[in-house]
């Protein structure tokens, strides 16, 4: 099950804040501000998990895709492995992880919203 496109720009947003809230965490200005630093480091720890979900099912996604691509190859020890990796426990593997874990998450991502637009007032 694919993301729409709106989650996919959600998350694409998502990935941007975490990786801005992670540089804002090793700044030493920032470090030196203890109540700008526990709000980021609270932002970090919320959005950390459901950016790596993320992450991991877009490298599943491309893995997926890469094999489905060697299925088209004239070389057979090449389809086999293509065929293996392309198999119904990888695709599973995908679609739980899309359903399960992103799809789940979009609470914590309505969250951030709401705390995301504080953080970045504090930033």
């Amino acid at each position: 099950m694919p993301l729409s496109p709106s989650m996919v720009a959600k998350m694409a947003g998502l990935t941007d804040r975490f990786e801005e809230v992670s540089g804002l965490l090793s700044d030493p200005e920032v470090m030196s501000e203890r109540e700008k630093f526990t709000a980021l480091s609270r932002e970090f720890s919320e959005i950390e998990p459901v950016v790596l979900c993320y992450q991991n099912l877009q490298q599943l996604q491309a893995n997926l895709e890469d094999a489905k691509d060697l299925l088209q190859e004239e070389d057979a020890e090449m389809r086999a492995m293509a065929e293996e990796d392309t198999s119904f426990d990888a695709e599973a593997e995908a679609d739980g992880l899309d359903s399960s874990a992103v799809e789940s998450s979009r609470e914590e991502l309505a969250a951030w919203e709401i705390t995301g637009q504080t953080s970045l007032e504090l930033a």
